[in-house]
């Protein structure tokens, strides 16, 4: 934009400087002090007035003048003088949209979101916003792989890392304080059923004998021949291909009863264990034995809801878990947590829940050595 002569005279560009603050908040009048005789001077031409010393200007009478004697608003010329203006009251209405929105949700998350600073450290926070709030309707839920999770809401598996920014706003929408370790962290999500994998992750096994004759293939058949248990990372079974020959595989949850099996049948009878909840290089494992899979866990609600885990993710087939087994299995404590189906046999839920007893797959493993002779 090309101004007239007596608005780009040089004496006035402090008066244009010092008028960019006010106009970006909204103000309706500033008061300009310190002004040299030069500058009072053009300022005086500008305003058809006299201009002796500090002067106090109303933003919409100057506005006026100018489009009455130029045709130009005051915020054209301060920005053709200056530089774009910031429209603040338009910024301020963003800052507070995606805080408005969590506190339509809970306020006391929003404000713990507000005093974090996170969402001025990204792109489009009301966005952000809007993926947190879908996430934690999930929550708490089914028990699942936080990349699964993250995957399903936002289409994004590492959506929900540790560090992420997401992350970080839905962990403010579950505790309180958020704390300050990952493995805190990683607490926090596993009490609303969300479960971290991490590349240290390994699954323990016995008895694998893969086809392939690639190194670590012969490793695992060297250590099935003489009985060793081996855990196997994601690491290597990236590198492998561990499709098994003709054979069933048990899968267990828990490490003492796959040493039960190492110390009964060596390394005759392959067997995986997940160790709890089955982390990704166990599903991945699973998936690429090539191989009929039968499942045995504990009784209680998490050994079940494992058990209808797997069931979809990799081809289990339950095997001792039935009402049946249940029942004439001692208890071992009550059963803690939240109630779930098995779809596998609905009426062991229903015992279950009659009974409250838990049954650990410890208690039973005799009965489980026995039976894979059978």
């Amino acid at each position: 934009m090309i101004l007239p002569s007596w608005l780009d005279d040089p004496s006035l560009q402090s008066v244009w400087q010092r008028l960019r603050a006010p106009l970006e908040r909204g103000a309706r009048t500033t008061r300009l002090v310190g002004l040299d005789r030069p500058t009072r001077h053009a300022l005086s031409g500008v305003l058809e007035r006299p201009v002796t010393g500090d002067t106090t200007l109303a933003l919409a009478d100057l506005d006026a003048i100018l489009r009455r004697r130029a045709g130009i608003a005051l915020v054209d010329v301060v920005e053709a003088c200056v530089g774009p203006l910031r429209d603040r009251a338009a910024e301020r209405v963003a800052r507070l949209a995606p805080i408005e929105l969590l506190a339509g949700v809970d306020s006391a998350w929003a404000q713990r979101v507000r005093v974090s600073g996170i969402l001025t450290r990204v792109p489009d926070p009301v966005a952000l916003v809007q993926q947190a709030i879908a996430v934690r309707a999930q929550l708490p839920g089914a028990t699942r792989l936080r990349t699964e999770l993250a995957a399903s809401v936002v289409g994004d598996a590492h959506a929900l890392d540790d560090g992420r920014p997401l992350a970080a706003v839905v962990l403010r929408g579950l505790v309180h304080v958020v704390p300050g370790t990952a493995a805190g962290r990683r607490a926090v999500w596993q009490d609303v059923g969300v479960l971290a994998d991490t590349v240290s992750t390994t699954v323990l096994t016995l008895g694998l004998r893969p086809t392939a004759d690639g190194a670590r293939e012969r490793a695992l058949r060297a250590a099935a021949e003489v009985g060793d248990p081996v855990h196997i990372t994601p690491w290597s079974l990236r590198r492998m291909q561990p499709a098994l020959g003709p054979g069933d595989v048990l899968v267990v949850e828990n490490p003492a009863v796959l040493e039960a099996f190492a110390g009964r049948y060596g390394g005759r009878v392959p067997v995986v264990c997940t160790s709890g909840w089955p982390a990704q290089v166990a599903v991945d494992l699973l998936r690429g034995l090539g191989a009929p899979l039968r499942y045995h866990g504990d009784f209680d609600w998490r050994g079940v809801e494992i058990c209808s885990w797997l069931q979809t993710h990799a081809g289990v087939v339950p095997w001792r878990m039935t009402e049946r087994d249940y029942r004439a299995a001692p208890g071992g404590g009550p059963l803690q947590g939240r109630p779930v189906p098995t779809p596998w046999e609905p009426s062991l839920a229903d015992a279950m829940a009659e009974r409250g007893e838990a049954v650990h797959e410890e208690q039973v493993v005799e009965s489980l050595l026995d039976g894979w002779a059978g």
